[in-house]
């Protein structure tokens, strides 16, 4: 099994348009094949480092879903990651730093 762990730092003048992203890729995983759970974690002390803890049966299914052409988009830049989401008016910033590690679950 793969888990991908993913902190995403929501930029806060776009809060809410950062949380539907968010719901779309949990409701949109949710119907993938090989996906087997998900849980999004607010941080108590900073309520806009979100944590997505997403488990795949496979990295192949993982890889599947990642690169599906129906995905919304978004563009990923600087170090930091920050990541726009692309619209008709232009980019628009929803998180300020993405942080993704993806662990494989060993007996």
């Amino acid at each position: 099994m793969i888990t991908v762990v993913v902190l995403h730092v929501i930029a806060d003048e776009n809060r809410a348009q950062a949380e539907a992203l968010i719901k779309r890729n949990s409701e949109d995983s949710k119907h993938a094949q090989g996906f087997v759970s998900r849980r999004i974690l607010y941080s108590v002390a900073d309520p806009l480092r979100c944590y997505s803890v997403t488990s795949w049966r496979t990295r192949a299914e993982l890889e599947s879903f990642r690169t599906r052409p129906d995905r919304p988009a978004v563009e990923i830049e600087g170090d930091e990651r920050r990541i726009y989401e692309l619209t008709p008016g232009g980019r628009r910033l929803l998180f300020t730093e993405s942080t993704t590690e993806t662990c494989e679950e060993t007996a």
